[in-house]
């Protein structure tokens, strides 16, 4: 029996990079990979991305994303749909949780824009077992 909250804590612990659906102004789909660090306290991923890009454009006009992410080693994977990406002030608590994962960040991540993806719930893939979980 997979423990999924094991399997998720890891996958959300250790990668580093994962990949974000926006919806683009005339409503297509954009997906581009992003560095993340897991708030495991209030179930949300922070990243952060220059303030002028088209990402941030995207997000404006429609917050709702998917994300994709993998295990460093191995398949396992965890999906999210239904979630939403919102800015966050940019403050020192979260720089410090950012770059204690990403410490390359500390050179330009005070003025960097910072959002969180908001979601409720996730799908775990581990040995080819899926399970949903609600938070």
């Amino acid at each position: 029996m997979m423990d999924t909250m094991a399997v998720f804590n890891d996958i959300m612990t250790n990668a580093t990079d994962l990949s974000l659906a926006t919806v683009t102004e005339d409503g297509h789909p954009d997906v581009r990979i992003v560095h993340f660090t897991y708030l495991p306290e209030s179930h949300q991923i922070l990243f952060i991305t220059g303030e002028k890009t088209e990402k941030v454009v995207e997000l404006k006009a429609h917050p709702q994303v998917a994300v994709t992410t993998q295990a460093v080693k191995g398949t396992d994977a965890v999906r999210i749909v239904a979630a939403t990406a919102n800015p966050v002030e940019n403050t020192a608590e979260l720089r410090a949780t950012y770059t204690a994962k990403f410490p390359d960040a500390a050179k330009m991540i005070e003025n960097a824009a910072m959002y969180v993806i908001d979601f409720t719930s996730v799908t775990v893939t581990a040995g080819f077992k899926t399970e949903v979980v609600t938070f």
